[in-house]
């Protein structure tokens, strides 16, 4: 019979047995053995958890939480159970400091400090004092800024991966511990436009260069990190073969580069992509640790090899948090390494959440388009409802916006305790001129089913001749597939709007058309599929034959995908 047998046919674990039970609960907890203590004591009859059984088995359970992935139960069960003792416990300093620990692993912080004060308040003996007030104060350290910015929410510093942006190269097989960093500096300096520059005294001794590159300069540092691409919060920006996606996977260690942007925000991008597939250029994939997605190694490569930067919507990433309520907060990462803030979008719902993407992506566009920064409250003109309705938005600080909701808000500032907390600005609108000259901005789910309907968004020139160029660039593709089965590729073509041809300006207007014949090498016939608004020489179903310079953009059709010259890498 085992001692926990004998346990259970007496009334009380008195005496010797319980002296027995609390040496084994003792040996279990310094192996971490906590599911044990946990079975023991509660294998045992209800009227038989005194004060300091109960005490054993909520820490039990604190401490089986904290080494569990459905931990929330097992904490919530040891805070319940401290809490039915409270009477007992209430001159305890041990219990105090039971329910802060409690508290706090339940991410509720404010909740824990009162416990935890009152624990260096209470008299104790200086054995115990020494070591519990040193415990409770290191747990308040960790919560007296929460419960602090959940009472005055403000933007707190910004994180290491915002103020500079990390990359993080993945070979196609393990590294291994001959890897070194030897060679980088040559590689760097081959990249066309690249000018070495000398390190200042006080960057001596790192692993660091700094370089020279269209007029700004770029402090580099390169380091060896492990790596686990295992996070499904990442956005998998490209299409992985599955022998792609098992090397990125299987991977443990990567070359990271840290690297500040300069004021040029698409430069520096392209540039930091340049530098990856120069020091790892058969890397399988690279972890975009600053925009948390995973770049597929081939897409990075077709990218760098670009005379151009890759379109500006792969420098961010934007995400979609739903809750029970059907509330959704979509906020984006990766653009506060552009010295800009993050945008957001609060109080939108599963119905309204698609055209309020497509209107942060418009704003986003032409924040990295226009390398402006836009200061809060100022309008932006993003775009058109209707053909004539000016669409403008602005952005106002998160601690502003969040003021507009109530506090458990998706988004909300309890959304806010560990991150989301620094660089970040909402997309509110301005629907007038004197609404915009009041700063008398209104939350944008009043234009949702507009912008559904009828929303029209602009690209920046400069977005579009980049566009242009990429397309050119790739031209070949689309041709060759064209030549085969026409009615496989559409084509995107720029024409001089009415006023543009009037004023002598180069304002064009782009429009998709079916290709109908490759008629020479530089030469087609195509048809017109959208209705143009600024080209009135030209109307929906028209056929026509056009050079293949004036294509800004193009698709294919290959099986059931939809390919564009940024899909290049996979034809």
């Amino acid at each position: 019979m085992g001692l926990f047998d004998s346990l259970k046919k007496k009334k009380k674990p008195a005496g010797k047995d319980k002296e027995q039970l609390l040496s084994q609960l003792k040996a279990w907890h310094e192996a971490g053995e906590y599911g044990h203590i946990i079975e023991a004591i509660e294998a045992l009859p209800a009227d038989e958890l005194d004060y300091e059984l109960t005490s054993w088995l909520a820490r039990a359970y604190n401490n089986k939480g904290n080494n569990s992935d459905d931990g929330e139960q097992y904490l919530a069960k040891g805070l319940a159970l401290l809490q039915g003792v409270e009477t007992e416990g209430r001159n305890d300093p041990y219990w105090h400091f039971r329910v802060g620990y409690s508290l706090l692993d339940l991410e509720r912080e404010e909740e824990a400090v009162p416990y935890l004060e009152r624990v260096l308040k209470m008299p104790k003996s200086k054995a115990v004092c020494d070591d519990l007030d040193a415990d409770a104060e290191t747990l308040l350290k960790d919560c007296r800024p929460i419960a602090e910015f959940l009472k005055n929410p403000t933007a707190q510093e910004q994180a290491y991966y915002e103020k500079k942006s990390v990359m993080v190269a993945i070979p196609p097989k393990e590294l291994g511990d001959d890897a070194t960093l030897t060679g980088i500096p040559e590689k760097i300096a081959a990249i066309e436009g690249v000018e070495m520059l000398p390190l200042h005294d006080e960057e001596q001794g790192e692993a660091m260069l700094r370089i020279r590159h269209e007029d700004e300069e770029y402090p580099l540092i390169f380091y060896f990190v492990p790596v686990q691409i295992a996070y499904n919060g990442w956005k998998v920006r490209q299409e992985f073969t599955e022998q792609e996606m098992k090397q990125a996977t299987d991977a443990r260690m990567g070359l990271a580069v840290d690297m500040p942007f300069g004021s040029d925000y698409m430069t520096s991008y392209h540039l930091q992509l340049k530098i990856m597939d120069a020091v790892m250029p058969d890397a399988v994939a690279v972890f975009d640790e600053s925009g948390e997605q995973l770049l597929l190694g081939r897409w990075v490569r077709l990218a760098a090899e670009s005379a151009v930067p890759p379109p500006s919507d792969m420098m961010y990433v934007l995400q979609a948090v739903s809750d029970d309520k059907d509330e959704v907060w979509m906020h984006t990462h990766g653009l506060a390494r552009c010295h800009v803030p993050e945008l957001e979008i609060l109080g939108a719902n599963v119905d309204n959440y698609k055209p309020m993407g497509d209107l942060l992506n418009a704003t986003a566009r032409y924040i990295l388009g226009n390398n402006d920064a836009a200061k809060p409250y100022e309008g932006i003109c993003v775009g058109a409802i209707d053909d004539e309705t000016p669409l403008v938005v602005t952005l106002v600080p998160w601690e502003e916006a969040i003021k507009r909701f109530p506090e458990h808000l998706n988004g909300g500032k309890y959304d806010r305790k560990y991150d989301h907390h620094s660089y970040s600005a909402a997309i509110y609108c301005y629907p007038s001129k004197e609404a915009e000259k009041q700063h008398d901005y209104r939350h944008i789910s009043r234009l949702s089913k507009k912008l559904s309907a009828n929303g029209l968004y602009f690209y920046t020139k400069r977005e579009t001749d980049y566009m242009h160029q990429r397309a050119q660039e790739r031209l070949g593709i689309m041709l060759d597939i064209a030549r085969k089965t026409p009615e496989n590729a559409i084509v995107k073509l720029g024409f001089l709007t009415d006023d543009a041809a009037k004023e002598g300006t180069e304002e064009r207007e782009h429009i998709w058309f079916e290709i109908v014949a490759i008629t020479s090498a530089t030469t087609f016939m195509a048809k017109c599929t959208n209705t143009p608004v600024w080209v009135s020489s030209l109307k929906n179903g028209d056929i026509g034959t056009y050079s293949t310079d004036i294509i800004t953009d193009w698709r294919v059709y290959v099986g059931d995908q939809t390919l564009s010259p940024d899909d290049a890498y996979m034809l």
